[in-house]
């Protein structure tokens, strides 16, 4: 399960830090959708508490809801113009607290089945696969 979870956190990151630098003119600017996305999926977590069953429904209720807007969002990331590194560092300190909150579910239920399986999932929508698990 580690060697998942660090495969999981590995692609995360690269998506969080790499892939939100891109912003399409004339919409919403992608990072705060990014950013709204990822406050959500926070705000489930955070609902969710110890309880590592409703931890594992937060993140594939998150995954299910989000899926065409997350590769929506790869898509348009890809054809757009790279942020300033200012505009980098505000992305990232805007994604800090949701991410804290990801991070600290995943320690906390590292060993728990369907929150392994809710992160696989999640992780495959992060990487193009075609849909998340139903809860």
């Amino acid at each position: 399960m580690k060697a998942s979870l660090n495969v999981f956190f590995a692609v995360l990151v690269a998506l969080l830090f790499a892939l939100p630098t891109q912003v399409m003119a004339q919409e919403v600017k992608l990072p705060d959708q990014v950013v709204s996305l990822f406050t959500e999926l926070g705000a489930g977590l955070e609902a969710a508490g110890t309880d590592c069953d409703k931890v594992a429904v937060a993140i594939t209720t998150w995954s299910n809801k989000n899926a065409d807007t997350m590769k929506t969002l790869g898509k348009k990331m890809e054809e757009g113009p790279e942020l300033s590194p200012e505009e980098q560092v505000k992305l990232e300190e805007k994604l800090a607290p949701a991410m804290e909150k990801l991070f600290g579910a995943a320690m906390q239920c590292a060993e728990h089945e369907g929150t392994q399986k809710a992160f696989e999932a999640m992780d495959k929508l992060m990487g193009g696969a075609e849909a998340a698990p139903q809860p």
